[in-house]
């Protein structure tokens, strides 16, 4: 009897036991069951705000670059003749560049930012449309989305190679980069021959190699015949100066192996299309000669070429 009591008691305990050990499984269960929902609640609305934060600064950031464009797709790639004028830009070798832009808008050019000459470039590109056009680059920098990569995939580029025509002031070509809010930052020459495939040098003696400023004089570049030819009629000055044989045309020279002024092809399926260089010096657009060159330098058979004639 004794031993049955003692095998009971023995019984009773285990059962005691276990049934505690189901308590606090189930307890444990229970509270890893909730902690688990509350932490998988916290980590979905983490998830959930920060995907809400990330769409909401893209329709932030499309609505400001929309409010940047002021016109649709249609509008960009009926304009023929344009003008680069950015305010948030900075300029480099250019005074008063407003007044040549007023001048080339009193002759129907339309002035693009930045944001809306990369649209239109990249839409001239795409249409296969870009010859017959023309981009006055006015300030003497580039915009950085325009040589983004720094190479010839850029949008810069391909529009010359697709028969578009830039014609550049200020600054020796690419030498400064710009970014909204007047940032800027420069690559020597580099860039300019990696894209333009074009040498020289920047405020350099062409014949002693000795430096100087802007307001060194500089000797002074003849027009030639062909840049008489195009328009051009105020006489040169070499604060910049480029070798002639990387070039396809010379418009002033100051050496038979170098040039100031100068047009480059990149598509000779597309005569007289590509990057005009125009004035190796400092440009002060309130001299209305000077405005008078650049136009007759984008404007050089232009409608002939919206016609198709090739010559």
């Amino acid at each position: 009897m004794r031993f049955y009591n003692y095998n009971r008691r023995r019984c009773q305990k285990a059962l005691v036991l276990l049934a505690f050990l189901i308590f606090i499984t189930f307890s444990l269960s229970i509270f890893i069951e909730i902690w688990l929902e509350n932490y998988l609640i916290e980590a979905f609305e983490d998830k959930a705000k920060q995907k809400i934060i990330e769409v909401t600064n893209q329709a932030v950031l499309q609505v400001l670059q929309q409010q940047k464009i002021k016109y649709d797709d249609e509008t960009l790639i009926s304009f023929k003749m344009v003008v680069f004028y950015d305010e948030n830009f900075t300029t480099s070798w250019v005074i008063y560049p407003r007044d040549l832009v007023n001048f080339l808008e009193s002759k129907d050019f339309k002035t693009l930012n930045a944001k809306e000459l990369h649209r239109w470039m990249s839409l001239h590109v795409d249409k296969n449309s870009a010859y017959g056009t023309v981009c006055v680059m006015s300030m003497g920098i580039v915009p950085r989305e325009l040589v983004t990569p720094r190479n010839k995939e850029c949008v810069f580029y391909k529009y010359l190679f697709a028969g578009g025509r830039v014609v550049w002031i200020g600054d020796y070509p690419l030498w400064v980069i710009g970014s909204e809010g007047g940032y800027t930052e420069t690559f020597g020459d580099e860039i300019a021959w990696d894209i333009l495939d074009i040498s020289g040098g920047r405020l350099t003696d062409y014949e002693t190699g000795v430096e100087m400023t802007l307001t060194t004089p500089a000797k002074s570049a003849s027009i030639t015949e062909e840049g008489k030819k195009w328009g051009m009629n105020v006489i040169d000055n070499a604060h910049t100066f480029f070798y002639s044989m990387n070039v396809t045309k010379v418009f002033s020279d100051v050496h038979p192996l170098y040039c100031c002024s100068w047009l480059k092809t990149y598509n000779f399926n597309y005569p007289n299309s590509g990057f005009i260089r125009y004035r190796s010096t400092l440009y002060d657009a309130r001299d209305n000669q000077l405005n008078e060159d650049v136009y007759r330098l984008a404007t050089y058979k232009l409608e002939k070429q919206k016609e198709g004639e090739t010559k």
